[in-house]
């Protein structure tokens, strides 16, 4: 057995060995397998990373990526520029460089301070001072001059970089500073103009990526990202520069010489409601507003009220005017000089017994002037109030501007219809006070004042262009034609001879109002504001000027302070403009060549309506005569020339024309020269009239006329026309 065993044994060894070997070659197989199994699965896990990084988070990868070698700038948009009425520029943006070092990028700050000292002229110690209390970012000196920004820049010192930039610059300093305001650092407006008009100038910023280099340098920028900045629209103001600046010098002399704690003097065109001049004293620098109280920002001709004094007595002058139970020639008894009125004492400046009812606006009678105030009634002086703009804003378009105080007639007292009359228990703003006179001056119309006069692009393409706005009509031209008589007399021989011009026309009114003392509920017998108000040429005004002095000491009267202030601006005006051609002065259209078929028909206007029918229709006119209403009018290849002609004051009759067989408008417009008042039947032409042809009339008095066909037309007013 064991033999057998043994051989058995033996012949089974290579068959083992085989075994073994199939085995091992089995295994090898597995492994291998296995190997290639475990490569397909790292390829497929790579393959699906690659798919998920390179589709599903690509975006994500290459915002990361770009953050480490792009950086997004801000492209910030041009300020638009700001100019006066005749091209004048009075805010504009001027380069700035800011001198800055990056930290991180200096290697020595030691040796790049002495470097820099070199170059800037500073010390190596100040330099240090501010690297070393700045963390990574240090801004050395803001605004530098061009030339060393160059220098700077060329020297191409490590981490030194010059930021380029733009700032406001108001190159006529304190001229207009309040008007226009100033913007922040940023360029954002904060006041005036610049506030009110902010989304016009301000323009739409763009944004441009640069790529930077290892250091983290921008080094050029990618032009296939880059969104353009928008400049900002131009703004031109109503604004007349050098009427502006002579308005600043005189009521900064006034405030000066008379101890007053301000001042405030404005000019317009009362046709139109244009605002030629705005000044208040004391001002300030508009490229130097830090070093300036903010009290000194403030356009207080719109912001700051008072009450008017006798420059409001005009309100109480138109109402006697209209009231047919009052008649010019009453005599009205002022009491010598003093009253006692409700438990108050009324007093006057002069004493005087009987006063006419134009004598007493010509001599500023507070006791006449109540005394008329209270025959007429509250609820017509509220009224005409309301009418003139008193209580409400003006409408402006300029920030902080505030309505003033007019109480419901519920809320007077047994006084305030006397007080009222000569300008007491009312507040208003000089902005109104001119408004209201610009009324009268021109024939009727309470105008919109306006001190945005056209809207431009950079290139100079029109977007807005002013036109003027009649707020209300509040009296016929015959009552404002009165009331500018009056107003003569008024610097002629009156209150406000401190005015006159010789050989100018002038008409005005004083003020001297007290100030409520709110210690004693009373008034002062010491602050005082005093103001006149004149415009000029008195029958057909281009230009009103109102001025105020807040407390002047120890003189404080309007005809002493105020009326002198008025003449000296006056008079450097017409030594500017009159010396010049018609079409030099901005007051003055200028005549551009017209068709003749575009000209409209202006004869029997008042001349403000002509002008302003002929402006808007862009035409140009000159001016012929004197007087309020157009009486004709020609044309040649420049324009339209208006002949006017005024109605007779001296005289207090005319003669009824014979208008048979005229159209409406032709019958209007020679009742209207003539100052008769007319009531139409029908439509169509004139069939007959009442009264007859050359029929004596009293001018103001009203005719009748019938046309046909026959159809109902109320009332024309003529002094709406």
């Amino acid at each position: 057995m064991s033999l057998i065993n043994k051989k058995n044994s033996s012949r089974d060894r290579p068959r083992t060995k085989r075994r073994n070997q199939a085995f091992s070659k089995q295994s090898f197989v597995h492994r291998t397998r296995s190997a290639q199994i475990f490569l397909y699965v790292m390829a497929l896990g790579v393959t699906l990373r690659l798919i998920y990084v390179q589709i599903y988070r690509n975006d994500h990868y290459a915002s990361l990526a770009s953050e480490q070698y792009m950086r997004e700038y801000t492209l910030h948009a041009p300020r638009g520029m700001v100019f006066d009425r005749n091209g004048m520029t009075v805010a504009l943006n001027k380069e700035r460089y800011d001198l800055t070092v990056n930290k991180r990028a200096v290697t020595d700050i030691n040796q790049l301070a002495e470097q820099l000292a070199e170059v800037t002229g500073n010390s190596k110690k100040s330099i240090s001072d501010k690297l070393s209390k700045q963390k990574s970012y240090a801004v050395l000196n803001r605004n530098i001059d061009s030339e060393l920004a160059t220098v700077i820049e060329s020297s191409k010192f490590p981490g030194v970089q010059i930021i380029e930039s733009s700032e406001r610059h108001y190159p006529f300093k304190h001229v207009s500073a309040q008007v226009i305001g100033f913007s922040d650092i940023d360029g954002k407006g904060l006041s005036g103009v610049e506030l009110q008009y902010d989304h016009i100038l301000a323009g739409k910023d763009g944004w441009s990526i640069l790529q930077k280099d290892a250091r983290g340098k921008s080094v050029m920028p990618i032009t296939a990202r880059t969104k353009e900045s928008v400049r900002g629209d131009n703004v031109i103001l109503t604004i007349d520069n050098s009427m502006q600046t002579i308005a600043e010098e005189e009521i900064s002399r006034a405030v000066k010489k008379r101890n007053a704690i301000d001042g405030t003097a404005i000019i317009t065109n009362p046709g139109t409601g244009e605002i030629l001049a705005m000044a208040s004293a004391p001002g300030f620098d508009a490229n130097n507003v830090g070093s300036t109280s903010p009290n000194a920002w403030r356009i207080r001709s719109i912001t700051d009220i008072f009450e008017p004094g006798s420059t409001f007595k005009v309100v109480t002058l138109m109402l006697a005017l209209q009231d047919s139970s009052i008649k010019e020639s009453d005599l009205i008894f002022c009491e010598n000089g003093s009253i006692q009125l409700f438990g108050e004492t009324i007093n006057d400046s002069e004493k005087h017994a009987w006063l006419s009812v134009l004598d007493i606006f010509k001599h500023s009678s507070n006791i006449g002037t109540a005394k008329l105030a209270m025959q007429i009634g509250k609820e017509k002086l509220y009224r005409a109030a309301r009418n003139f703009g008193f209580g409400n804003k003006t409408g402006i378009g300029l920030p902080g501007e505030v309505g003033g105080i007019l109480k419901r007639t519920p809320d007077w007292s047994k006084l305030t219809t006397a007080a009222m009359s000569y300008g007491h228990e009312v507040a208003v703003t000089a902005l109104q006070m001119a408004m209201a006179y610009g009324a009268i001056a021109n024939g009727g119309m309470l105008m919109k004042p306006a001190i945005l006069k056209e809207i431009q692009t950079a290139d100079g393409i029109p977007l807005h262009q002013f036109r003027p706005q009649i707020i209300r009509n509040i009296m016929d031209a015959r009552t404002a034609e009165k009331m500018t008589q009056v107003l003569i007399s008024v610097v002629e021989d009156g209150s406000g001879i401190n005015a006159k011009i010789p050989g100018v026309k002038l008409a005005g009114k004083t003020g001297t109002a007290q100030k409520p003392n709110p210690l004693t509920g009373g008034y002062s017998n010491r602050n005082f504001v005093a103001s006149f108000v004149g415009y000029y040429p008195a029958n057909q005004a281009k230009l009103l000027i109102y001025v105020s002095v807040d407390e002047p000491y120890p003189v404080h009267s309007g005809g002493s302070v105020a009326a002198p202030v008025v003449r000296r601006i006056l008079e450097r005006i017409i030594n500017v403009y009159e010396t010049q051609k018609p079409t030099q002065n901005p007051i003055f259209t200028k005549i551009e060549p017209v068709e003749q078929s575009l000209i409209p028909d202006v004869k029997g206007r008042r001349i403000e309506v002509a002008q302003k029918v002929l402006e808007e229709g862009g035409i140009g006119y000159r001016l012929e005569g004197n007087g309020i209403f157009v009486s004709s009018q020609a044309s040649d290849d420049q324009g339209v020339i208006l002949k006017l002609q005024p109605v007779d004051l001296a005289s207090e009759y005319t003669k009824m024309p014979d208008l048979t067989g005229l159209s409406i408008r032709e019958a209007v417009a020679k009742l209207s020269v003539r100052g008769l008042r007319v009531k139409i039947k029908g439509s169509g032409k004139v069939d007959s009239q009442e009264p007859k042809p050359k029929t004596e009339m009293k001018v103001g008095s009203r005719c009748y006329l019938t046309c046909s066909p026959v159809i109902a037309i109320d009332e024309i007013n003529i002094g709406a026309m």
